[in-house]
């Protein structure tokens, strides 16, 4: 979360003054680069061409990942190690107690149903193959959500282009010798013309792809998470000693 709070804060503050700089830090000019038509444009294009490429609900979805993915924290697998050491030491309980600055509500389920097979005493080979036909549903889906994004990075730039064309045959069309607005007509013509690229890549580049691979990785660390899950589980239901249950799940974190 602290990484994408200061990448959003930090890259907006330069663009800013990037912005102001060019314009000799006059202020009044800086709405220059704000056209509410372009916006619309290059916005409406994504929605409408996302919502024809995807059904509904996939959107939906992959709009809240990305809200998800502006305020997530990363995931600590020593947390949950350490809640399955606790397990094998103690009581088994359903519930879990993981911090939740490093919990991921995936994870947390994903623990629950596996220590509620623990306590039903289902065999291994049986939770084995259902917690790892979750973890490729759950990866699968968490990618799929990924592609939305990325594909409304993709077409960004494209419908920049189209907002450039109508700002073109806007200008052709006030070409006019008798307009006594003409270049008035001419500049809002231009003015929408670059802003809509200008929004396109913005949009492409700022906010959508940066947040798709944000996404990505977190498939990947709760692949990694889930599967760390399984193999705990698996050894509780073997009855496995917490100090060997401790050296098994280790593997698993980074080396530092």
């Amino acid at each position: 979360m602290k990484s994408t709070l200061i990448g959003i804060v930090v890259g907006f503050l330069l663009l800013g003054i990037a912005i102001l700089w060019s314009i000799d830090f006059q202020f009044d000019r800086f709405a220059w680069f704000f056209d509410l038509k372009a916006l619309l444009i290059v916005l409406g294009g994504i929605v409408c061409t996302t919502f024809i490429a995807y059904p509904h609900n996939k959107v939906l979805g992959a709009f809240r990942s990305y809200m998800k993915a502006l305020s997530r924290n990363e995931i600590s697998l020593e947390n949950y190690i350490q809640e399955i050491e606790t397990l094998s030491a103690g009581t088994m309980e359903e519930e879990s107690r993981i911090n939740p600055d490093g919990a991921d509500e995936i994870g947390e389920a994903f623990l629950r149903d596996g220590l509620r097979m623990v306590i039903n005493k289902h065999p291994v080979d049986e939770v084995q193959r259902s917690m790892t036909e979750r973890i490729d549903h759950t990866y699968r889906n968490d990618i799929s959500e990924a592609k939305v994004i990325r594909n409304m990075a993709k077409i960004s730039p494209a419908f920049g282009v189209l907002g450039t064309l109508i700002g073109l045959v806007m200008m052709m069309r006030s070409l006019d010798s008798n307009n006594p607005e003409l270049m008035t007509s001419l500049g809002t013509g231009m003015g929408m013309a670059l802003l809509s690229v200008f929004y396109g890549v913005l949009l492409s580049n700022f906010l959508f792809t940066p947040v798709a691979v944000k996404i990505e990785n977190r498939a990947t660390q709760r692949v990694v998470l889930m599967n760390v899950i399984m193999e705990g589980i698996i050894l509780l239901i073997n009855d496995v000693p917490t100090e060997i249950i401790r050296d098994k799940l280790q593997v698993f974190l980074p080396l530092r």
